[in-house]
């Protein structure tokens, strides 16, 4: 079964596939290696070379806004429905239902979003031992800016002292 795509969806930037069937899952989010942000999570597993495994559970609406790595990421749907969209802007989209698989480039901006009525979860693979810095759309920082937040010596998202 072909994944369901919107009519901004285009070959060039990602394959998606249909995994028939999957067993019912409970998840909470386990950063498993290098996690970049929050900066406060530990990794599960310390040792877990050439990949970076993160279950994500979302509320309706929310998700991580756009963004790059320098490496490949993976996201596969588990429950719900989820928007991945990529692109400078965020131009391109395609929603994921549970079990369609998406793989972004490395360097390509992109995004995610519950995009189901009900809390749900999403498992996100970066490649690579170091999956580097997450780098932020500019319209990501003018829109965080404006809250109070911008981005420490580190390049990680926090709240500017007033």
């Amino acid at each position: 079964m072909r994944p369901r795509r919107s009519s901004r969806a285009t070959d060039a930037y990602f394959s998606a596939v249909r995994i028939a069937a999957g067993p019912p899952f409970t998840l909470t989010r386990w950063p498993v290696s290098l996690s970049v942000e929050p900066s406060k999570l530990a990794p599960a597993i310390p040792d877990a070379r050439d990949f970076n495994l993160t279950y994500v559970g979302a509320d309706p609406g929310k998700g991580a806004a756009l963004h790059a790595h320098p490496t490949v990421e993976v996201f596969v749907a588990l429950t719900g429905r989820w928007a991945v969209y990529w692109g400078d802007e965020g131009e391109q989209e395609v929603v994921l239902e549970p079990f369609d698989t998406i793989s972004i480039p490395p360097g390509v901006m992109r995004g995610f979003r519950n995009a189901g009525p009900e809390h749900g979860y999403l498992m996100a693979i970066l490649g690579g031992t170091d999956s580097g810095k997450v780098a932020w759309a500019k319209s990501v920082l003018a829109r965080a800016k404006e809250t109070g937040l911008g981005l420490d010596a580190r390049g990680n998202l926090v709240e500017l002292a007033r």
